[in-house]
């Protein structure tokens, strides 16, 4: 059994970081099977975006850059490839063929203002049995997917890969910030609900789930985070 994990980053430092250091190691101990990290980081800054990690300062790059020394036990995939329709495609893509490659019965997709911590991971194998997609955020009464954190299974990476490699807008999908998880919908033919709790996301939308609600979830789930890693979510979010 292998489970990938692949996390989607572009100029947010702190959850990709704190996944790392604390949530990684703890994981991949009772992971049942071999558990490995991929950091996948979009060096790439275009202001006019629908993706709102696009749109932050240019110079958080640089500060992304200066950071992913520190990650360990991870293998680092940079890249600034450019695909118009929806600028995450690329990362996606790379994410999925690695997948593919590694035969990875199993793969969590985290992006950077997401994590999970998850000690129930040690039962993935047995309730992904027949399942395409493991959700952290009940959507499928509205037919998306919140790929901000989700397990997917290798014969569905096996389905999506063709649809990453010819993605297109649809025109006709509400909301345009959300056409591609809509997608990964139409192609999932069984789905189970993860426990919720084992994961958040900042996310100042609907829901609105802000940084301090984070950082407590940070401090109830890893009682031993050190209190410069929780600040670091200061340099990403605003509020």
């Amino acid at each position: 059994m292998k489970c990938i994990i692949t996390y989607f980053q572009n100029k947010r430092i702190a959850l990709p970081y704190i996944f790392n250091r604390y949530c990684f190691p703890k994981m991949k101990e009772i992971f049942p099977g071999e558990m490995k990290l991929y950091h996948i980081f979009h060096n790439l800054h275009i202001k006019d975006n629908l993706l709102e990690s696009n749109r932050i300062e240019e110079n958080k790059l640089k500060q992304t850059t200066e950071f992913i020394h520190k990650y360990k036990g991870a293998c680092i995939i940079p890249h600034k490839k450019v695909f118009p329709e929806l600028y995450s495609i690329p990362s996606y893509k790379i994410g999925v063929v690695m997948a593919l490659k590694e035969s990875a019965d199993l793969h969590l997709w985290l992006e950077d203002d997401a994590i999970v911590y998850d000690m129930n991971c040690k039962t993935w194998p047995e309730k992904m049995i027949g399942k395409d997609v493991g959700l952290y955020r009940q959507t499928m009464h509205i037919s998306m997917i919140n790929c901000a954190f989700m397990l997917t299974s290798l014969n569905y990476d096996y389905r999506l890969l063709p649809v990453l490699n010819n993605y297109k807008k649809d025109g006709k999908c509400y909301p345009k910030s959300s056409q591609f998880e809509h997608l990964l919908w139409k192609h999932v033919e069984n789905a189970i609900l993860l426990d919720k709790n084992n994961a958040i996301r900042h996310h100042p939308y609907n829901p609105s789930i802000n940084k301090e609600e984070v950082k407590k979830w940070l401090y109830d789930k890893i009682p031993e985070i050190e209190k410069q890693d929780i600040d670091l979510l200061d340099l990403d979010f605003k509020t």
